[in-house]
């Protein structure tokens, strides 16, 4: 009975170290930042989710660091949108918003969560 007490008190306390992570990008639109919530492995057919939590619509696009346009977006306020992409393995992707204009966000693999600042 101790030692089945002492392993559930285990199994609570690893809890506490979680962090967030996902399968696919999760681009996350504010008024003053971008949140990304990045996949851990990387994998040919990424699923990309965009969320505006800003109350303008969002325009931008998902793009290669060559400058190869993957998709367009056009997001209503509070609306998202779900995307795959076929990418190669070593390609470097942005999600570039152009209205309203801010900073490109790279979308970086095993990179867990991470902030985009407002650009000054």
């Amino acid at each position: 009975m101790r030692s089945l007490l002492i392993l559930f008190l285990l199994g609570q306390l690893s809890s506490v170290h979680a962090y967030e992570k996902s399968d696919a990008f999760i681009i996350r639109a504010f008024d003053d930042r971008f949140k990304v919530l990045a996949p851990a492995v990387f994998m040919p057919e990424l699923n990309v989710i965009i969320e505006n939590k800003t109350m303008l619509p969002l325009v931008g696009k998902l793009q290669t660091l060559r400058g190869r346009v993957l998709k367009n977006t056009h997001l209503k306020s509070k609306g998202f949108m779900a995307e795959k992409l076929i990418v190669k393995k070593h390609e470097r992707i942005f999600f570039v918003p152009l209205s309203p204009p801010g900073q490109e966000v790279e979308l970086i693999i095993g990179k867990k969560s991470y902030e985009i600042p407002p650009q000054r």
